[in-house]
């Protein structure tokens, strides 16, 4: 079976026969794409018309056309709809990363593990929070002709704009809920009742019991559009919010990057057994590694205004146990770009 590499070397040398017009200079290179919690993959970054950056497309996502059945003329020609068309070109001529006027209304803020990402932390501008931290991205526009995706902001990228952190978080902070507002589900009614109320903006019933009249309702905190919805959690707001609506507190238990679940109340009895849950979730690999968040839960002080590990959820320190997956090469400097339903990467 051909590998990424030369698959990736395939497009990059066959891609101009599938564009609309050849005597446009367009350079494709195979290069390495960072992911999330460690490792990389290979992909196909696409320079056009002189331009120095470009889109990288992952050969993990053009795998996933492929092993669907999508035949590989058929990639080739989507591959190149990033690229032919004269306006998407222009526009994305027009969308300058180095422009911090033009982008400042596009920053928003997602949460990662601290561990498992410390070299590339090393190169991003963040805060940390308990064993997270809360890093600055650029949600790009749809009309940037290159479709939705983030370019996550680097230090350099941050010096080239002239700002200081403390300027970069509050303007990421500010529009985060106004990009992607959050959003509260009760797991339950959406699962079986396809029930889609967001219960921060609309009025809740109090905490019922469950079906097996054990255990309380769970609730999945994140954002309208369900990407690096876990973020919420470092907004005090929503926070204070989710507060008025369980007065007998609650618990917070890391879902992935993109969602945690919110379960009513504080049962000190069973956080060992809910941070053991969260980690055999982790390790069956029922979350890509590159979107673990973490391996214990949380609970929310009001007076600090800030999320605290739960120690009980934590590992017995006087037992081994396996270590949290660390990161080899740091998460990924790269950039996710939305592309046919799939998760594609891009460098700019």
């Amino acid at each position: 079976m051909i590998t990424d590499r030369e698959l990736a070397r395939y497009i990059s040398s066959n891609l101009h026969l599938y564009l609309a017009d050849e005597d446009k200079p367009v350079e494709c290179k195979v290069v390495d794409v960072s992911k999330n919690n460690g490792g990389t993959v290979a992909g196909v970054q696409i320079l056009m018309h002189g331009v120095d950056h470009g889109p990288v497309i992952s050969m993990e996502t053009i795998r996933g056309l492929l092993d669907i059945g999508m035949p590989r003329e058929e990639v080739m020609k989507n591959i190149a709809e990033l690229v032919h068309k004269e306006e998407n070109i222009i526009l994305l001529n027009k969308f300058d990363p180095e422009d911090y006027q033009s982008m400042k209304d596009y920053l928003s803020v997602m949460v990662i593990n601290t561990d498992a990402n410390k070299e590339a932390l090393e190169n991003l501008p963040h805060k940390e929070t308990e064993d997270l931290s809360i890093i600055s991205y650029i949600n790009v526009p749809e009309d940037a002709g290159i479709g939705n995706g983030i370019i996550k902001v680097t230090k350099g990228l941050m010096n080239i704009w002239n700002i200081s952190e403390t300027e970069l978080f509050a303007e990421a902070e500010k529009n985060s809920s106004l990009i992607n507002p959050p959003a509260l589900f009760n797991v339950k009614k959406m699962i079986f009742k396809n029930d889609q109320r967001n219960y921060l903006t609309e009025s809740i019933p109090s905490p019922s019991i469950s079906l097996n009249g054990l255990y309380p309702e769970m609730y999945v905190l994140t954002n309208t559009q369900k990407v690096f919805g876990a973020s919420v959690i470092v907004n005090t707001d929503v926070m204070d919010r989710i507060c008025d609506i369980f007065p007998e507190g609650f618990t917070i238990i890391p879902s992935s990057i993109h969602e945690v679940m919110i379960v009513p109340g504080e049962d000190h009895d069973r956080y060992q057994e809910l941070g053991e849950m969260v980690r055999s979730v982790n390790m069956t690999s029922a979350v890509s590694p590159e979107e673990v968040l973490s391996d214990r839960v949380y609970t929310y002080d009001r007076n600090s205004k800030s999320i605290h590990q739960v120690d009980e959820s934590m590992y017995d320190k006087n037992c081994e146990q396996p270590e949290f997956k660390q990161s080899k090469s740091g998460m990924a400097q790269n950039n996710g770009l939305v592309y046919k339903e799939k998760q594609v990467d891009i460098e700019i």
